[in-house]
Formats: C-alpha cells, sequence, structure tokens
C-alpha cells in the first residue's frame, strides 16, 4: 500500500467516521457517502478492501435502525397524522405605523389522511388473516379464469 493512499485515508477518511455512520443510518447509500466526501465510488470501495477499521465500521452500521424508522413511517402513513405547516411574512417599513419591519409567522395545523397503498402494504406485514384472504382471492380469480378457458374448450 503506497503512502499517498494511506495519508489520504488519513486526512479524508477517518477524520469523517461519525459523518459517516450517521448518513448510513439516516438511510445514504454508500455511493451517495462517497460523493458527500468528494471522493469516487472506486475510491471508498478501494479503501474498504485496504482498511480494515473502515470496513468494520461500514458493516458496524445497525441496518435494523433503518428498518425500524421505514416501519414507523409506513404505519404513519397508513393511520394519518396531524403536522404543522409554518409560514412567515414580513411587512416592509412602508407598510407599517413605526416604519420598522414586521415579521408574522403564520402556523396551520394540517391532517394527513390515511394513505391506501400504506394500508396494504401495512396489512401484508401484520395481518396473516388479509394475507389469507388475498391468496384466496388469487386462487378464486386463476381458478375463474381456468373455468372459463375449459367452456370455451368445450363449446361446439
Amino acid at each position: 500500500m503506497s503512502a499517498g493512499i494511506k495519508g489520504k485515508y488519513e486526512r479524508n477518511i477517518k477524520p469523517n467516521f461519525e459523518y459517516i455512520k450517521r448518513w448510513l443510518r439516516e438511510g445514504a447509500t454508500e455511493k451517495q457517502c462517497a460523493a458527500r466526501l468528494r471522493i469516487g465510488y472506486s475510491t471508498w470501495n478501494k479503501y474498504k478492501s485496504q482498511f480494515v477499521e473502515f470496513r468494520e465500521m461500514i458493516e458496524g452500521v445497525n441496518k435494523s435502525e433503518i428498518i425500524n424508522n421505514l416501519r414507523e413511517a409506513l404505519i404513519k402513513r397508513a393511520i394519518g397524522f396531524e403536522y404543522e405547516e409554518r409560514k412567515q411574512y414580513i411587512k416592509d417599513k412602508k407598510n407599517t405605523c413605526d416604519g420598522n419591519k414586521t415579521t408574522y409567522t403564520e402556523i396551520v395545523k394540517k391532517y394527513k389522511v390515511p394513505d391506501m397503498s400504506a394500508i396494504k402494504e401495512a396489512l401484508k406485514i401484520y395481518d396473516e388473516k388479509y394475507i389469507k384472504k388475498i391468496k384466496n382471492k388469487e386462487f378464486k380469480e386463476e381458478d375463474l379464469e381456468l373455468w372459463k378457458a375449459s367452456k370455451k374448450k368445450n363449446e361446439p
């Protein structure tokens, strides 16, 4: 291993381990992390193969945390949720009595209705009865198609 590669690794990658861990936990891909560090993806892979501590750090990032965040987001979309939308308005000096700028913040509470596709996906994951119903429906549709096909063959 050349001294140049080790030096660049020590300067550009090792000091950013905490950032890299956070990015990966937040769902960034390795390619996106490399881009944020302004290195090529091939260089990223070279560092992974040459530096054990770097490879172990990447592998050590807990993917289950990402999966839990995705599940929470899916459930939130499936059941609906409230959120606040904030807008700021600034009045010019000309439009005010005292000649000063005035800032107004408008806070509006909104409700995101449940998303049907999220509901279906959540049911597929969490409800065994729903999965059985879907499979049963698929089998019935197949049976119906086979029955129609056999009827056509039997017609004179």
